[in-house]
């Protein structure tokens, strides 16, 4: 299925989205405007089920997951429209009849459809290159602090650069080649061997 045949479908789908806040009103409200699924969208989980949501003309009910679950799993989608969309990912799948239906973190369908819209435009946004010719350096950068042998699959990863971008440098940042001046959380991560929070900072 491709990306305009998944979000076509999704137009036959009844959309509840969990959560009506900040996220909601700044992001998912937008892309469902845009994308043509608003329409789609039948209403509010929330834990108390009480009261309403007015968008523009339209009210949208608040409803219980004990209400949600009275749904066909086949026709909802459950949109996560917060930040912080692990942990109701994980009580959805922790309960048996909401594990059902299909979760998807807003974030992940906004961000989708905005690369769609610019993969199928006819030609790139105005200022979108300002030069004829590439100005960014061929060099693919890659962090390795702790000096244990590369695991396989990181070394498989490097490889495949090689195939995928023969023209391109990869360049290795370790422990000698990287120094960065003064930097209290970087020396401190080094210290604990938290190779994550040091390459993060790099």
């Amino acid at each position: 299925m491709t990306i305009t045949e998944y979000f076509e479908e999704l137009k036959t789908k009844d959309i509840y989205c969990y959560g009506s806040g900040k996220h909601f009103r700044n992001n998912t409200l937008p892309f469902l405007q845009k994308s043509g699924l608003l329409e789609c969208l039948k209403g509010f989980v929330d834990p108390a089920g009480t009261g309403e949501i007015q968008i523009g003309d339209h009210t949208y009910p608040r409803i219980t997951k004990d209400e949600l679950i009275k749904a066909d799993p086949d026709r909802t989608l459950i949109l996560i429209a917060v930040t912080g969309y692990e942990e109701i990912l994980q009580q959805l799948r922790a309960e048996e009849k909401l594990a059902r239906f299909e979760a998807v973190p807003a974030i992940f369908l906004e961000a989708l459809y905005e690369d769609t819209l610019l993969l199928s435009a006819d030609k790139p946004p105005a200022g979108y290159r300002r030069h004829d010719h590439p100005v960014i350096p061929k060099v693919i950068h890659a962090i390795w602090f702790s000096g244990d042998p590369m695991p396989p699959l990181y070394e498989y990863c490097l490889e495949s650069w090689k195939q995928y971008a023969p023209d391109y440098e990869v360049k290795i940042w370790n422990m000698e080649t990287y120094r960065p001046e003064k930097c209290l959380f970087y020396d401190q991560a080094i210290e604990h061997r938290n190779w994550a929070f040091a390459s993060d900072y790099a």
